[in-house]
């Protein structure tokens, strides 16, 4: 049966019957799956099909996996993707386990178990209660029977954990030193087997790669979106600046801007980008658990001198997710320098962000995306932008293309009027006097234009100079003779 909702949003009923489905269908046959899939040749069996079909739909409850299983579900290749389901069961019984095991005195590795509030019982204790009681037990012999401790029980048990209840066994070890624990062990196995893709990032999130190419086509913030994290709004809201663009900070809060933009994550960035992308960053973590896990096998099945054939498979899974994650990364770009390009052009897009995300700082914003706009920007993406404007908003497009042609006229008008690699012939003072200079008082206005009537006095003047220039020379008069 098909997942509908994730696991970390379900109840505590919901969690302990996806539980112990898992449970049933890891007996029933998912466990000889998963140990053959960790095989370099496994052996399938007909019924095989139907077993991933239903272990697939129960992945699909796990965000990390739900790429993963959204494309055997879409493309119904089951027994093509089982290689990579250890992967992604791995991971589940690692999140399951966080938070419920523990050691004891002698170092064993336990379940714990939470009490819950003990049966209230008539009379004296028995003897047995009051052993109980002395040894830390559950008070009264009530054991913990709610949805969380049966879920834990059950976890336990698919792990081959003894529980313990409160008091049961005393603890050395608390959770955050366990988690140390298996990191330390973790980065000591990377340091020897360094992996084909770099460095891993163990953080849960990826920052946004450097370098990635442009693979998705913009898109305009969401009309639906999450609310902002924390660190967005600041002290004052950022206003536009008269001209529309944004007014500049000071060189403390540009600093700070750059701090902050270095702790950013994918789920920090989520909010500006699209429904569509947003969706899709939750899989980066499940594409580089996949690129992670195939360049491994690859090279291990290289180092034990497997034939190329063999590894081929493993190694182009490993690229595929490479590419996929790296697409997303690059979208991301892509819809940052969309936003920063907007907020700095596109008035109504500006006061609908604000109208959107209420005490949000739009200084703040338009610096957290400017470097990822220097980082894509070219005329293809600008001219892709453009259009996008004009197809949400044809009436403010087409406005703001008049005042640019606008723009464009008055600097031609005064590019003309301040040459002076040509001369100032009577055809020139003619054209910039009767032309020119009457359509530059059209379009700034005669207060604006009398600002430049100097470039009209600077050309007669040089017109004056160009007459006297072209004037011929006289002719030197020739000596009189005198006559006897």
């Amino acid at each position: 049966m098909e997942q509908r909702r994730l696991y970390p949003d379900m109840t505590a009923e919901e969690q302990l019957q996806w539980v112990t489905d898992f449970e049933a269908l890891m007996q029933d046959g998912g466990g000889r799956i998963i140990d053959m899939a960790r095989r370099r040749q496994p052996q399938w069996q007909p019924e095989d099909a139907q077993t991933v079909r239903r272990l697939v739909g129960l992945l699909a409850a796990w965000p990390f996996a739900q790429d993963f299983a959204e494309k055997a579900q879409r493309y119904g290749d089951y027994m093509a993707r089982a290689t990579r389901l250890p992967v992604y069961v791995d991971k589940v019984m690692e999140r399951l386990a966080d938070g419920l095991t523990m050691t004891d005195k002698d170092g064993r590795t336990v379940a714990y178990v939470s009490p819950s509030a003990p049966l209230r019982r008539r009379g004296r204790p028995s003897r047995e209660e009051l052993a109980a009681r002395q040894r830390g037990e559950q008070p009264q012999g009530a054991e913990p029977d709610d949805a969380e401790a049966r879920k834990r029980r059950t976890v336990a048990r698919m792990l081959g954990l003894d529980v313990i209840v409160s008091g049961a066994a005393p603890r050395e070890k608390n959770n955050a030193e366990l988690k140390a624990e298996r990191d330390r062990r973790r980065a000591e196995y990377e340091r020897q087997n360094p992996s084909l893709f770099g460095e891993r990032d163990n953080s849960g999130s990826s920052p946004v790669a450097e370098g990635a190419s442009v693979t998705s086509a913009p898109g305009a913030v969401a009309q639906e979106v999450t609310t902002p994290p924390a660190g967005s709004a600041d002290r004052r809201e950022g206003q536009p600046a008269e001209g529309g663009s944004l007014a500049c900070p000071t060189m403390s809060e540009v600093y700070q801007s750059r701090i902050d933009q270095d702790r950013l994550r994918l789920s920090d960035l989520a909010w500006l980008c699209s429904d569509e992308l947003r969706q899709r960053i939750p899989t980066v973590q499940g594409l580089r658990v996949t690129a992670e896990s195939s360049s491994e096998r690859a090279k291990t099945m290289a180092d034990m001198g497997a034939k190329p054939e063999d590894i081929e498979p493993y190694a182009q899974q490993a690229k595929d997710a490479v590419e996929g994650y790296l697409a997303i990364y690059a979208a991301v770009d892509e819809e940052l320098a969309t936003v920063f390009y907007r907020l700095q052009n596109d008035e109504p897009f500006r006061e609908n962000f604000v109208r959107r995300f209420k005490g949000v700082d739009l200084i703040k914003v338009a610096h957290i995306c400017r470097p990822y706009y220097e980082k894509v920007k070219s005329p293809e993406l600008d001219l892709r932008i453009k259009t996008l404007i004009e197809q949400e908003n044809p009436e403010y497009a087409a406005r703001m293309k008049a005042e640019q042609a606008k723009k464009e006229e008055v600097a031609d008008i005064l590019r003309y009027l301040k040459r002076k690699d040509k001369d100032a012939s009577d055809t020139r003072l003619k054209t910039a006097k009767e032309v020119k200079f009457p359509r530059l008082v059209e379009l700034i206005g005669e207060a604006e234009a009398k600002d430049y009537l100097p470039l009209i006095a600077y050309i007669e003047e040089e017109n004056r100079k160009w007459r006297e220039a072209k004037k011929p020379a006289a002719k030197p008069s020739k000596p009189k003779t005198k006559t006897k």
